[in-house]
């Protein structure tokens, strides 16, 4: 197994999401799902070359990040799902723009 990766596991309870490094699994973060507010897809990061995209949302007043890297129209799967289980998600029009530029940047290349 390489590299990081992190898994989201979502009942109507609770959201986990529980980071891999190299194949060793970290203790997972839960969160109750009724404490979760905002939670969307945007800017977690940035370098040198631009902003770094992933999930991020707000419980008892404190920031969440993750996913780091993750495209538009990988979140437009996840979203709905997670809204349709009780989180309390915010859509911006301007994911929605990326979404469409990626899905035709793929048609033209492929």
């Amino acid at each position: 197994m390489g590299g990081r990766r992190e898994v989201l596991r979502c009942t109507r309870d609770s959201l986990e999401i529980q980071r891999i490094d190299f194949g060793v699994a970290w203790h997972p973060r839960r969160f109750p799902i009724r404490d979760i507010k905002g939670f969307r897809f945007g800017q977690v990061g940035a370098t040198r070359f631009g902003p770094i995209n992933g999930l991020r949302f707000v419980t008892h007043d404190k920031p969440v990040m993750s996913f780091r890297s993750l495209r538009a129209v990988e979140a437009q799967t996840i979203l709905p799902e997670l809204q349709r289980l009780g989180v309390n998600v915010v859509v911006d029009p301007a994911m929605l723009a990326t979404v469409e530029a990626e899905r035709s940047r793929k048609s033209l290349f492929g």
